[in-house]
């Protein structure tokens, strides 16, 4: 059991004076897998290695910043975080991260730490996230290992229930209007916000980009994948008969989202009739 109450990382709470602490309890049957969302600059990241740091202590023979903690001896601790190339040797940055993943895929064990920090970010959305649900699914059933999985991906989120030992942890924020403030600590049950455009806001992104962000951002939501079901081999149930009607109900929010916000109201009644036959006959299909 990796039991850690009010656990900082050691480096930073010493610089600082506000490091919030956090909590993490992994154990070897319902929860060895955490995948862990939430916005950027909200300190996934550093929950990640502030475990690992105190992991790594523990073994040692030193004291660990935390108010209780119970810690195992780990064979091994595996990290892919963070973002690098090698052009010399024509290791392009996604190759690297394959590659670092790979050497963890083959010599990490049940009593191994893994840190999986934006696994499958560097290619295209499909091939990343499906790389993403591959790897939780395969250490789930052949390693074993307690795994940290910090994502942007909130469909892995779904993988709680249906792979064995996964969890949703999520990094709390507090909205108010248009502003966010990070509070820098872990809750239970995952998000489905990464609030990248805020940050963007914050680093200085010119006022016109953000604006055209935010109206896009809103179209793409509402045609987005629909939550088609990615850990359907667990759930054991066959979509096939129901891809049909995600595809025509995905056609409809396409069209509502591109609708201009001033057509008339005739228009936008019919097309939400539309949207709950198909949203009716979907969930009918789902049920046989």
């Amino acid at each position: 059991i990796l039991d850690i109450k009010d656990g900082k990382h050691a480096v930073i709470d010493h610089f600082i004076d506000d490091f919030v602490a956090n909590d993490i309890f992994l154990d070897n049957e319902d929860r060895k897998i955490v995948i862990l969302t939430g916005p950027n600059m909200a300190g996934k990241s550093t929950y990640l290695r502030q475990n690992a740091l105190m992991a790594i202590m523990a073994q040692m023979g030193s004291l660990v910043p935390a108010a209780y903690a119970k810690i195992p001896i780990f064979d091994q601790i595996f990290t892919r975080v963070g973002a690098s190339d090698d052009i010399g040797q024509g290791q392009s940055t996604f190759m690297v991260e394959m590659r670092e993943l790979a050497h963890i895929m083959k010599y990490a064990t049940s009593q191994s730490l893994v840190l999986l920090d934006e696994v499958g970010r560097g290619t295209s959305t499909t091939d990343g996230l499906a790389i993403a649900i591959a790897t939780i699914e395969h250490i789930s059933e052949k390693i074993g290992a307690k795994t940290l999985f910090a994502t942007h991906y909130h469909e892995l989120s779904s993988a709680e229930g249906k792979v064995s030992g996964v969890v949703n942890l999520s990094m709390s924020v507090e909205k108010n209007g248009n502003d966010i403030k990070f509070l820098r600590k872990v809750k239970d049950g995952g998000t489905k916000e990464s609030h990248g455009i805020f940050v963007a806001k914050m680093a200085g992104l010119p006022d016109s980009i953000v604006k055209r962000s935010e109206k896009i951002h809103r179209k793409l939501v509402f045609s987005y994948n629909f939550d088609e079901e990615v850990f359907e081999k667990e759930r054991g149930v066959d979509l096939s008969n129901v891809h049909e009607e995600i595809k025509r109900l995905r056609f409809f929010l396409e069209e509502f989202a591109s609708m201009d916000e001033a057509g008339s109201h005739h228009a936008l009644v019919t097309k939400i009739k539309e949207l709950k036959l198909t949203a009716q006959k979907l969930r009918e299909s789902e049920e046989k």
